[in-house]
This record gives structure tokens, C-alpha cells and sequence, in this order.
């Protein structure tokens, strides 16, 4: 897949592309997707290419920002009802809805862990 499962008009990659599962798609990881075009990015400046690191510095705004809307919570926000204003993150969001989980557990450690980790750079501007 040219864009990793990329959706320009939501501004966010989706895990599992177009294929949709029960709720439609998800995305549960946003680091996993920001670290992605950072790699981009890092690679257009290493190799000098612009035009690679020009697109993955766009793509890496657009994760970012989305990322921060719906997955990172900032308070006060009114985006999503309880329990996700007062937990501060999202773990999965799907097509028609958020969880406050992971596929691999439900707490908030693993929730928020799996929305920032590996702590990379990049990490600093993903989380406010």
C-alpha cells in the first residue's frame, strides 16, 4: 500500500486498510502510524530526496494532528461522552465507535502505552 492504509479525508491511517470488521475499520496504534511517516521523512532528509521528505513530514502533520483530536483527549474536550474525557485517550477508534481498550488488554496502561510507544523523537510533538 502506497500510503500505509492512509485515509486523507479522516487525516489518519487505518490499521487494516479498507477492510472493515464488525464496527468498520480501526485504528488502535497512532504511534505505530506516526513513527511511519517519521521513517519517511528521516529517510527524504538523510538521502536529501525533498520531495520524500517534504511527503512524509505532510503525512506526519496530518497523523499528528489526528492523533491528538481523537485519540489523545485533551480536557477539557467535548469530542467524546464518559468514560474518554476523564481517561484522556482512546485505544481503539473505529468507523462507528471508541473503545477504552487494546486488542491485547483493557487498562490504561496498555491504552495509553499502545498510543505513544516506542518513544521516538518524534514523540515529543505527538504528545502535548
Amino acid at each position: 500500500m502506497r500510503f500505509r492504509y492512509k485515509d486523507w479525508f479522516d487525516g489518519h491511517s487505518w490499521s487494516a486498510g479498507i477492510f472493515e470488521f464488525g464496527d468498520g475499520r480501526d485504528q488502535e496504534s497512532t504511534s505505530e502510524a506516526i513513527n511511519a511517516w517519521y521513517g519517511v521523512y528521516l529517510w527524504g532528509l538523510a538521502t536529501g530526496n525533498t520531495d520524500v521528505r517534504d511527503l512524509g513530514r505532510l503525512l506526519l502533520a496530518q497523523e499528528i494532528r489526528s492523533a491528538q483530536k481523537y485519540w489523545h483527549i485533551a480536557s477539557p474536550d467535548a469530542i467524546y461522552d464518559a468514560p474518554f474525557d476523564s481517561h484522556g485517550s482512546v485505544g481503539i477508534l473505529w468507523t462507528s465507535k471508541v473503545d477504552f481498550v487494546t486488542f491485547f488488554g483493557p487498562t490504561a496502561e496498555k491504552v495509553i502505552g499502545i498510543q505513544v510507544l516506542p518513544v521516538t523523537p518524534i514523540t515529543e510533538g505527538l504528545c502535548r
